[in-house]
């Protein structure tokens, strides 16, 4: 029923902005030196995963959450794409929850400095670097060699009215998704942008976007020893903000599932995980 009403609310929105049909032109921010913006993540997932040997099977269920709350500003903005060369980084809470055992990283409460050094960035806290889970979790944002800007490459190519979808191209896709993570054939990828709605606030231009994505696993990435034999990832994206560039501000939710069937060198893996994915960036005042 709810599902029901929320479907209802977005076609009775829909028919209110129906009249004004004017393309408008999709533009990702680029933070300035000095900008402030406070970012809001929450995250749910759970996962199934069987591993079998020589015969024997074990079954393993997971569930867990991750919650980070924290204040960038910019010291030095990017040169090219959106990273800025150098920020500083407040955490209010940086926390990870596996199973009911809460973890709260040592960044909470600190303020982490990121600097680009050539093709990598460092992270510190009082001139001492960052380590164990949150050194890696500030490279898999930040470390992106080789790797365009995402943000980018899920945007369409020109002007594009309420109601319009576009394709992504799905080579430009496992490109911005990095190295580490899951191989697709970009042949198969259906990916898929859609402006359901633009509406003016306060001076700007708002719009909300959803992004579908469908695409056979090929592989695991990096140095995973598994050989997917069949797998798949779906990925559905609904963003409300601001798309005229002039301001970082807006709200997302992204549902991703993955299933995996592979194996290893004696052994037979499955795996079933879905993750949702909540994100609000809100500008502060300098």
């Amino acid at each position: 029923m709810r599902r029901f009403v929320l479907v209802l609310g977005v076609a009775a929105a829909w028919g209110l902005a129906a009249p004004a049909q004017e393309a408008v032109t999709i533009k990702p921010t680029r933070p300035k030196a000095g900008d402030r913006v406070k970012v809001t993540i929450e995250e749910k997932g759970t996962g199934k995963s069987t591993v079998t040997v020589a015969g024997n099977t074990q079954a393993k269920d997971e569930v867990g959450s991750k919650l980070f709350v924290y204040v960038d500003e910019v010291i030095e903005p990017a040169k090219e794409g959106k990273l800025p060369v150098k920020l500083k980084r407040t955490y209010e809470k940086a926390r990870v929850d596996k199973g009911g055992n809460v973890t709260t990283l040592p960044v909470e409460g600190k303020t982490v400095l990121i600097e680009k050094a050539g093709d990598k960035y460092a992270f510190t806290v009082d001139g001492k670097p960052v380590g164990g889970d949150a050194e890696k979790m500030l490279a898999s944002e930040f470390d992106r060699a080789g790797r365009k800007d995402a943000e980018a490459a899920f945007l369409p190519p020109g002007p594009i009215k309420p109601g319009e979808t576009w394709k992504i191209d799905g080579a430009a896709l496992q490109e911005a998704m990095g190295p580490t993570a899951p191989a697709l054939d970009p042949a198969k990828v259906k990916a898929v942008g859609k402006l359901v709605k633009a509406y003016q606030k306060g001076g700007r231009q708002f719009g909300v976007i959803e992004v579908t994505v469908d695409a056979p696993v090929v592989g695991l990435g990096g140095k995973t020893p598994v050989e997917v034999k069949d797998g798949r990832l779906s990925v559905t994206m609904t963003a409300d903000g601001v798309i005229d560039g002039s301001s970082p501000s807006g709200t997302s939710k992204t549902v991703t599932k993955m299933s995996i069937a592979g194996a290893g060198k004696g052994f037979e893996l499955k795996v079933e995980a879905e993750a949702v994915e909540t994100r609000t960036v809100e500008p502060l005042k300098n």
